[in-house]
């Protein structure tokens, strides 16, 4: 450090003095040589502080590095002024401020002042660090929302219950094959008998069905197939397509298969099932969203065809899809119109051939395609939910018909009716009967065997409990093509069981046909249930039946099916004619 002496000029101080002493702030006037002419009482205190032995009324002032001062003393004197910062031993930090003045002897001198700055700079290190704890903060606060926002992300693009993708992704992953040109084909998957595994069993049981089902698909799928699940039990596959249809049609097999096999929770034992529809996008540029929708009208196929099954879209589908489309629409109108009306089949004794009862049968009197038998519309009535408005209009048309036939003086001994699950089902129906104010024995229920005894027979006997107590019987119809267990004949109890069709139409040339009936006829003598044979339309027919024990017969050898005035008609022939005839036909060979 540089020890520069410190010379008094008795007018400078005089002038200066005053003005300058009582600064707070260090002063100090200067030759260009280091030479200080002035300095006040802050810039002593700060840097004069060494007395000189050999002049004990002085002191030296100790500043920084010289080589610096005379460095900032030449672009002072270059600039007229100069600005810089300096720090002091106990940590201060000063701005020194320079400017070139004119000293009394005529030459340049270097004047400065000096301002503490020590509490900004302490200010700034403190603005510093709180920066840094806020960028640290915030980095961390969007770490942790970049981790959330990924979060949502997944939450709102998977299912909660088994962690595949949902719909939205589904819709997504469609979006991109298209925007891609990606060819793929699509599997759309539907659990069989789902709903009556949540009425039994619960809907804990229900969910670990979708989970183990998920499971599987994503086993049987190959890597890079796209697996979702897009609503309560469906689901859907997207792969990736080469033209190989038969590798598809194979995995949604082996699908098929493995959903088959039962399951087990907790000891308890389930068996669902899948029906699958398939596109393939063969023809032509198809949008993936379209292969969807061929997708689900090939599963409807499946589903109609029998379950458990597996269909591919073809063209006539989608015609066919669009034909019950337009019918789906026009039953709307037609329900709210009446449009649908009953006609009758007779049912006979077998052993006189009186007339026992009528079946009521639903017809549509479409205003444009005329009348149609439930073949053309049921499928899509029971798709829509609306078989059960159908039951409801022809069992009130039907006992309405009954009602005037017996104030003709035409008694009917017994109506049946046919009965659809949704219907059986529904909240509504007792009150419905009750309503009716029927006499005991005058109405029967036909219930279709495969409807009564899946696996929700106990879920139908409290329904079928009650609707007995109001003194209705009850029937199953098609028996011999469901699944009907000895034991669940016997909870039931039918009143009637009625041969299927198919059976009595093999009944002429067929040992099979006839062995079969027998044991059908052996069934309900031992149950106590009498057994009606529809579809009989040969004399030898009803007496093959009559002699095997049958009770009842129906078919066309004694009526088709006719509206209430050709019933009125047929039922009120003198003697009941025909029936005489028939009856006359056959006794020779009794």
């Amino acid at each position: 450090m540089q020890v520069l002496e410190r010379v008094e000029n008795p007018v400078t101080l005089e002038i200066l003095g005053e003005l300058i002493g009582t600064l707070g702030s260090p002063v100090f006037i200067k030759t260009p040589q280091q030479q200080y002419l002035y300095t006040n009482p802050a810039f002593e205190g700060l840097f004069c502080n060494t007395v000189i032995p050999e002049r004990p009324d002085r002191r030296s002032c100790q500043t920084y590095d010289p080589i610096l001062v005379e460095e900032e003393d030449r672009r002072c004197l270059h600039s007229g002024r100069s600005v810089s910062q300096r720090s002091t031993a106990d940590g201060r930090l000063w701005l020194v401020e320079k400017v070139v003045i004119t000293l009394p002897d005529g030459t340049p001198g270097i004047a400065g002042l000096l301002f503490d700055i020590t509490e900004y700079r302490d200010q700034q290190l403190g603005a510093i660090h709180d920066l840094g704890l806020l960028k640290r903060e915030a980095e961390q606060r969007a770490l942790l929302l970049a981790e959330a926002n990924e979060k949502i992300e997944y939450v709102s693009l998977h299912d909660a219950h088994t962690g595949l993708a949902n719909r939205r992704y589904l819709e997504r992953r469609l979006e991109e094959a298209a925007r891609k040109g990606e060819k793929l084909a699509v599997l759309h998957i539907d659990l069989d008998r789902f709903k009556q595994i949540n009425d039994t069993f619960g809907h804990f049981m229900g969910d670990y069905v979708l989970r183990q089902v998920s499971t599987t698909m994503v086993q049987e799928s190959r890597l890079g197939d796209f697996v979702a699940r897009v609503g309560g039990d469906e689901f859907a596959i997207l792969c990736g397509y080469t033209g190989e249809a038969s590798r598809v049609l194979a995995m949604a097999q082996r699908l098929v298969d493995r959903l088959s096999q039962p399951m087990r929770c907790k000891g308890v034992e389930c068996r669902t099932g899948a029906s699958i529809g398939v596109a393939l996008p063969d023809f032509g540029t198809i949008e993936p969203r379209q292969l969807l929708l061929n997708a689900d009208v090939a599963l409807y196929r499946a589903k109609t065809g029998g379950r458990g099954r597996v269909e591919i879209f073809s063209r006539s589908m989608d015609a066919e899809m669009k034909l019950e489309n337009r019918l789906s629409d026009d039953m709307i109108r037609g329900l709210e119109r009446g449009e649908f009306h009953p006609v009758y089949e007779v049912q006979v004794r077998a052993d006189t051939f009186e007339i026992c009862g009528v079946e009521a049968l639903a017809r549509w009197h479409h205003p444009k395609d005329g009348i149609l038998a439930p073949g053309r519309f049921a499928a899509v009535a029971e798709r829509d939910d609306r078989m059960g408005a159908i039951d409801s209009m022809i069992l009130q048309a039907a006992c309405v018909d009954m009602k005037n036939l017996r104030e003709r003086g035409i008694d009917i001994p017994r109506l049946s009716v046919n009965v659809s699950a949704q219907r059986l089902g529904g909240s509504e129906l007792i009150d419905e009967l009750r309503a009716l104010n029927l006499a005991p024995g005058s109405l029967s229920f036909e219930l279709v065997e495969t409807v009564l005894f899946d696996e929700t027979d106990a879920t139908w006997q409290w329904q079928i409990d009650r609707i007995r107590d109001l003194g209705i019987e009850i029937e199953i119809d098609d028996f011999g093509t469901g699944y009907a267990s000895i034991v669940s004949l016997l909870r039931l109890s039918p009143d009637r069981m009625k041969i299927d069709r198919q059976f009595t139409a093999a009944l002429d040339g067929s040992d099979h046909a006839r062995r079969v009936i027998a044991a059908m006829i052996e069934i309900g003598r031992t149950l106590n249930v009498d057994i009606v044979a529809e579809g009989v339309e040969t004399m030898e027919q009803a007496r093959i039946l009559r002699e095997m024990g049958c009770s009842v017969l129906q078919g066309w050898l004694f009526s088709k099916p006719m509206d209430v005035e050709a019933l009125a008609a047929f039922a009120s022939r003198p003697s009941n004619t025909l029936l005489r005839e028939l009856n006359s036909c056959l006794s020779p060979s009794e």
